[in-house]
């Protein structure tokens, strides 16, 4: 025997990183196996906080529905929106006006003479102090302001001081002036016939100007202050404004646009059918994109082959967990039921294509469930909009319920069915929100058993490098011992 004995596996004959990590790889099936566990949590959380999303967006919607203020909302419709528009709100009641709008309100506006009159080739900003027409230290009052003429006016200095004056006056009285055509002119902001408030106090700057006249009349009034003047029903009416009256219809707010010159505007206040609707299409969306979610997450194992012959498995992530798949029957169940037996002949009956019938089910405003998977469908939407038009209040009590003292709206279809819905739904307290919470609680436990578990590990190949290390070192001895023997012995 020659050389260097050889012990297997020591003495750098093999790769002793790649042993010790085979080693600990070895071991860490239990690091594995957490890991595991640790994505499919995550799954089954990121399940859950979208059907948490889904459902609240169901809650929200059935509580829109079973709300006070859906079925009250109110509209106004102009058959002429180009003379009249209106507003409706939940006080308004149902009803039909005739309209005739004989005049609009206007605002005053009154005038002066041109510059080019008051001085010969007098502009708007010629000093008509210097000129001789107005005199320093005159003054005049305008809406109770005070106005002095200084040492140099001109007319566009007039119109700056009335504007700044005009700040200080109260919003029901307040002016602007301007210059138009060379001439200064002071317009009332609010229309009416009320007439601008103004007169000379100390010379006659006013008058010299040529807005007033000796009795402290108006020499060119521009725009005459006037009310509108219209009718409601034969009912003869004026305001002072064209906008925003709603104290002549209890609940609506008229907006004067033009003057009826040959026939009058129909005026229709019913409820809000549009928005009404809106709001059950709504809920409609909303519940079939939680079922939808939920069938996704629960579908069973479908087994089979690709094109290749391999074999294929899909599987919902929630499959077999008894939460959702309660959830799943209940919100089936609440959504479809058939019948509410709370409505009947006496307070839900309605007619609709020349037959009665009793307003307890979703089918009986047009829409019901299509396909195994019972989603909703508008399946008539003339139903729909004929139950909205004109069976307004049962369609109504199919979402909200029957009135019960205690309890408030009860036995309908938005009010039960939000009663669950919130339960389920609730961020805190929520069936939902107790499964989400203890998915992250069993996170939580996970990361704790796999930080202790590599550190288990770490601490396993620590010691592997310190026996190898050892074992590296016994057999660097042992053949250094060898060789000294063979050389000297033979």
């Amino acid at each position: 025997m020659s050389g260097t004995v050889t012990i297997s596996g020591l003495q750098s004959k093999i790769d002793i990183e790649d042993t010790i990590a085979k080693l600990v790889a070895a071991r860490g099936y239990t690091l594995t196996s957490f890991e595991e566990e640790q994505t499919e949590v995550n799954y089954d959380l990121e399940a859950w906080n979208e059907i948490a999303t889904l459902s609240s967006d169901l809650t929200d919607s059935l509580d829109t529905l079973r709300e006070w203020e859906t079925w009250n909302l109110m509209a106004a419709t102009s058959s002429d929106e180009t003379k009249l528009t209106a507003t409706a709100s939940s006080s308004a009641v149902p009803n039909v006006y005739t309209i005739l709008i004989d005049n609009l309100a206007q605002s005053q506006s009154v005038g002066g003479s041109k510059a080019s009159d008051l001085v010969p080739g007098g502009t708007a900003n010629t000093d008509l102090v210097a000129s001789g027409i107005l005199s320093e230290g005159a003054s005049f009052t305008i809406e109770g302001q005070t106005v002095t003429i200084g040492s140099t006016e001109t007319l566009n200095t007039l119109v700056g001081k009335i504007n700044t004056a005009a700040t200080s006056m109260s919003a029901a009285n307040r002016v602007s002036a301007s210059i138009l055509d060379g001439r200064l002119v002071v317009s009332r902001e609010n229309t009416g016939s009320t007439e601008i408030n103004m007169s000379d106090v100390i010379g006659g700057p006013l008058e010299s100007i040529g807005v007033l006249n000796s009795s402290g009349g108006f020499v060119n009034e521009l725009v005459e202050a006037m009310d509108s003047s219209f009718t409601v029903n034969g009912i003869a009416v004026t305001r002072s404004s064209n906008t925003g009256i709603g104290d002549v219809i209890t609940g609506v707010s008229l907006d004067l646009e033009e003057e009826t010159t040959t026939s009058a505007v129909r005026l229709t206040v019913n409820h809000d059918t549009e928005d009404t609707k809106a709001a059950i299409l709504d809920y409609m969306e909303k519940y079939n994109a939680l079922a939808e979610k939920i069938r996704y997450f629960t579908q069973k194992p479908l087994s089979g082959e690709t094109s290749s012959g391999a074999s294929i498995t899909a599987l919902g992530e929630l499959y077999n967990d008894s939460s959702v798949a309660a959830m799943e029957r209940n919100i089936r169940l609440q959504a479809t039921a058939s019948k509410y037996p709370y409505l009947n002949a006496t307070n839900a009956s309605y007619t609709y294509d020349g037959r009665t019938g009793i307003a307890d089910s979703l089918e009986d405003i047009g829409i019901w469930t299509a396909g195994e998977d019972n989603v909703l469908v508008l399946s008539d939407e003339d139903k729909l909009d004929y139950m909205l038009e004109n069976e307004f209040d049962v369609t109504a009590q199919l979402f909200r319920g029957v009135y019960d003292s205690t309890e408030g709206y009860v036995h309908g279809l938005a009010s039960d069915f939000y009663s669950y819905s919130n339960s389920m739904s609730q961020s805190l307290t929520g069936e939902i929100a107790r499964r989400i919470a203890a998915l992250e609680d069993k996170l939580t436990e996970i990361s704790e058993k796999i930080t202790e578990e590599e550190e288990s590990l770490d601490d396993y190949q620590d010691r592997l490098i310190e026996t190898f290390t050892a074992m590296e070192e016994a057999e660097a001895t042992f053949n250094s011992e060898l060789d000294w023997f063979e050389a000297n012995f033979g």
